[in-house]
């Protein structure tokens, strides 16, 4: 490029920045030849006006799309910039808006040329040290801190499902003249910061919260909508949260709030090498699918889910999961259709427990052993032991329970009207508590009726209460 081209070039960024300063609608439909939709407009004029936004939104209002627009319009019309982007999960980070950055990256001649990108920065190619947007994944506030400059934008994805030392990690950059913060996620948790920045008078006082449904965005489906409304209903805590975009009410019988259940997704928990692999199932019928959740101590690290109403289908699956991840024992729900698998993975050797949760439970307080299981499960998610997967399903089930008087849980097919489908996916994570990880020792392959029928036995001719569980060991 000649001298008189490259003042030229100058001398159009330099009428850009002024033009655009505060204005990011307009650069972006400069730059990349798009019109945002009226909601992604409102959103971006906000944080010009009030610099500290909070977002909360039902799905597909292309919140990954105005979080690039805006970072570009801050790297174009400030000097020496320094931006922030972090969210819940790398897969949420990387894949989705770092992708997003990349893709528009392209759609721009001028933008192409300025800036590099790579896995996990944005820099102008001739200032990389001090001109940047980076990714930054943070499961606590030390991954945020620290990167102070006179024009800094933070943009938080997903903060509601995010430890709150992150977002309170935040306020230590607030502190210069050109600083602006955008939080943007479906409101997952009614609780926490995020939450607050939404509900809390004294702190809505310092920020603009801002709320938008997937109802009034032109980027979602028809389709798409009939399908949510059909399958959660308009009452639904799903519906609400991904479609209104509201925050989830945990009723009194609730049995495992909204909030334990957000805390536990991506959970830091070291993974004990030692600890015993259990295989839980839930077996489907009458059109429901079949679920197997992978549990290892405190970490459940896979779910597979299939629909088939061949036995000899699911089971051959199951084998294909217990013989290539080293698992300890299967806990299979028996009844209707799972007899067939369960007496079919016996047959093959596996070591399988037959849940029943129809039967009575020895634990005193609990009438049959699905009471149990359900409230030793969120005894886990309680005490912080658990860490499971960004799973929409197994979050929904998970916080959809509901609970009745005298520790006594609703029927199946009462939640499955509830939520308008059946709760597979939290009843296989469910049935790896079926077995205390205590419990593994020399008797582990021995017949589980024969186990349940004998300790039934003893408890009865000794004509005493036991705290004891005949089924779980603890």
């Amino acid at each position: 490029m000649k001298n008189a081209e490259i003042e030229q070039f100058l001398a159009y960024l330099k009428k850009l920045a002024v033009k655009y300063y505060n204005d990011p609608v307009g650069l972006t439909i400069e730059l990349f030849k798009v019109v945002p939709t009226d909601q992604q407009k409102e959103i971006m004029n906000a944080v010009v006006k009030w610099r500290k936004v909070s977002v909360r939104s039902g799905h597909n209002i292309g919140k990954s799309a105005l979080a690039t627009w805006l970072t570009f319009w801050f790297l174009i019309t400030r000097d020496y910039p320094k931006i922030i982007c972090s969210a819940t999960s790398k897969d949420q980070l990387y894949d989705v808006l770092w992708a997003e950055m990349a893709k528009w990256k392209r759609q721009s001649a001028l933008v192409d040329s300025l800036f590099e990108w790579n896995k996990d920065k944005i820099y102008h190619k001739g200032y990389p040290e001090d001109w940047w947007a980076v990714a930054r994944t943070a499961q606590k506030g030390e991954g945020i801190v620290g990167r102070h400059a006179d024009h800094q934008m933070i943009i938080l994805d997903e903060p509601s499902g995010m430890d709150d030392s992150i977002l309170e990690a935040t306020e230590g950059l607030m502190s210069g003249k050109d600083i602006y913060v955008l939080l943007i996620s479906n409101p997952t948790r009614p609780s926490g910061y995020f939450y607050d920045t939404q509900t809390n008078p004294d702190l809505v006082k310092h920020w603009h919260p801002m709320h938008f449904s997937s109802l009034g965005s032109p980027l979602v489906s028809k389709k798409w909508l009939e399908y949510m409304l059909d399958k959660y209903g308009e009452n639904s805590p799903n519906y609400m949260v991904r479609v209104l975009g509201e925050f989830p009410i945990d009723s009194d019988d609730t049995l495992i709030p909204r909030g334990w259940v957000m805390d536990a997704v991506d959970r830091e928990i070291p993974l004990d090498k030692y600890a015993k692999r259990v295989l839980g199932v839930d077996v489907g019928a009458g059109g429901d699918k079949s679920v197997i959740v992978h549990r290892q101590g405190g970490v459940v690290d896979r779910i597979v889910k299939l629909k088939t109403s061949d036995t000899m289908v699911l089971v051959q699956k199951i084998s294909q999961e217990y013989n290539a991840y080293n698992a300890d024992a299967i806990c299979i729900d028996s009844i209707g259709i799972g007899k067939g698998a369960f007496d079919e993975l016996r047959r093959r050797g596996f070591n399988t427990y037959e849940v029943d949760v129809r039967r009575k439970s020895y634990k005193k307080g609990f009438d049959k052993i699905s009471d149990e299981l359900w409230w030793k499960t969120r005894d886990q998610f309680q005490n912080g032991t658990v860490s499971i997967p960004n799973d929409e399903e197994l979050k929904l089930e998970l916080w959809s329970v509901k609970y009745l008087e005298s520790n006594k849980i609703e029927k199946k097919k009462d939640m499955k009207r509830r939520i308008n489908y059946s709760p597979d996916t939290a009843e296989a994570f469910r049935n790896t508590y079926f077995i205390d990880d205590m419990s593994f020792n020399d008797n582990i392959y021995e017949d589980e009726e024969e186990r349940y029928d004998r300790e039934r036995d003893n408890i009865m001719s000794q004509g005493v209460e036991t705290g004891r569980s005949a089924v779980t060991g603890y």
